[in-house]
């Protein structure tokens, strides 16, 4: 990646941009997403490098950050990646784009999973022996609506999230009568309401 040569340059990432298009080997290259970063960092202190190596390194970024978002993440992606949005080129501002989405969606999916262990966890209900009073039973089934209500909108904000890309738009399109009854239901929470009409837009 740092020959003198373009043509070498060009055809290294080529070759880095097919063996992301398996699994596999955008896994095999996820060690090498902090120097991928810092190329582009180079790149764009230096705006030599020609189109096809930004769009094709962007691309690499993509289906690496789509199986795991912490390095690029960690390498400060999003602020390095927000630069791109701006460039004159159309292709370099879509793969950005493409890449800044799966950050988005990957790091949804981490805070919904790390979200929904930590509301199951404090929501969930003991079994007790002795008898409580009704005010005891109120305040626990008080405490109850309320971690549904967080859960329930973590949970639509992530699907927000996620249907901005393309693909998850497609995926959640199954679900959208679920998500039109929810932001209806005249006996739901409003602020779940008002999250499910956002994910249904």
């Amino acid at each position: 990646m740092d020959d003198s040569s373009s043509s070498c340059r060009r055809n290294v990432h080529r070759v880095l941009n097919r063996l992301t298009l398996l699994p596999a080997g955008a896994e095999a290259l996820l060690t090498l997403v902090p120097k991928l970063m810092l190329k582009l960092r180079e790149e764009e202190d230096e705006e030599e490098e020609e189109e096809e190596v930004q769009v094709l390194l962007l691309s690499t970024l993509s289906s690496c950050s789509r199986l795991d978002a912490l390095p690029a993440l960690a390498s400060d992606g999003v602020s390095l990646l927000g630069h791109r949005l701006s460039h004159r080129s159309s292709n370099i501002r879509r793969e950005a784009a493409a890449v800044i989405m799966a950050l988005r969606c990957v790091r949804s999916r981490y805070f919904l999973s790390w979200s929904t262990c930590c509301m199951t966890k404090t929501s969930r209900f003991r079994p007790t022996l002795q008898e409580s009073s009704y005010e005891e039973e109120e305040e626990k089934e008080r405490k109850s609506r309320k971690s549904r209500k967080a859960l329930v909108m973590y949970s639509l904000r992530a699907l927000t999230a996620l249907a901005e890309a393309p693909d998850g738009r497609r995926l959640l399109l199954e679900q959208l009568p679920l998500l039109l009854r929810r932001s209806e239901a005249a006996e739901e929470d409003q602020d779940i309401r008002r999250d499910a009409q956002t994910a249904v837009r």
